[in-house]
């Protein structure tokens, strides 16, 4: 099967595209605060179903007849172990626009 082509090729490009202020050697523009707000929202849910499936995973492998402290102490930490990807998170969604943008 023969393949043939005539060129230059015509292409219709959407509107939007005829509107980009950059070509494509420039610097993409940075990503703004609303977006960082979107995808934070998903990475937010995302770690704390994975930190859940993590901590109870690691509950499931804990030797039974452990002392209630110690237990408790597992689940303070299990409990508040999100956090710390979480404050990383909103810090970066929380992040002003540049003034470049």
């Amino acid at each position: 099967m023969e393949v043939t082509a005539s060129f230059p090729v015509s292409v219709k490009l959407p509107e939007w595209y005829a509107a980009l202020t950059y070509t494509a050697t420039d610097q993409m523009p940075h990503m703004t605060q609303r977006n960082r707000k979107l995808i934070g929202a998903f990475l937010l849910v995302g770690s704390i179903v994975l930190w859940s499936v993590l901590a109870t995973a690691i509950y499931l492998m804990l030797p039974e007849g452990l002392p209630g402290l110690v237990l408790i102490g597992f689940f303070i930490i299990a409990g508040m172990g999100w956090l710390l990807p979480a404050m990383a998170i909103i810090q970066w969604m929380a992040r002003p626009d540049s003034a470049k943008g």
